[in-house]
């Protein structure tokens, strides 16, 4: 089975498909004057729009590794965490720490799902 390719867009590097899955790299906050939670409200939804793009939702994500900046905001992260991915669709996650991004981004993630037709 052939490997789809998404064109890159904006922050995000490439989402690529392969048997279902969706690989979804390189996502970032479009607004670094934010605060931990405002940049993760905004990533977040950010994220939402490119899975319903692809066929997919938050409720068929299944690892989101989250690149954090300042590992001191994580629970300003955790906070915006909670309000997409609720305990009973939360996905595996992963959180570590590193040296900043580009100026006045806090995060960035890359994420895992399935298709909502898989």
């Amino acid at each position: 089975m052939p490997v789809s390719r998404h064109i890159a867009r904006g922050n995000i590097h490439q989402a690529t498909e392969h048997k279902g899955v969706l690989y979804i790299g390189g996502i970032t906050p479009d607004d670094a004057s934010l605060d931990m939670y405002g940049q993760a409200r905004q990533l977040f939804a950010k994220l939402a729009g490119i899975l319903d793009e692809l066929g997919s939702s938050p409720d068929h994500v299944l690892l989101v590794t989250c690149f954090l900046c300042d590992m001191s905001k994580k629970a300003e992260m955790n906070r915006a965490w909670r309000e997409v991915f609720p305990p009973e669709i939360a996905p595996a996650r992963v959180c570590p720490g590193i040296v900043a991004i580009e100026e006045g981004v806090l995060l960035e993630i890359s994420v895992i799902a399935a298709k909502a037709d898989q």
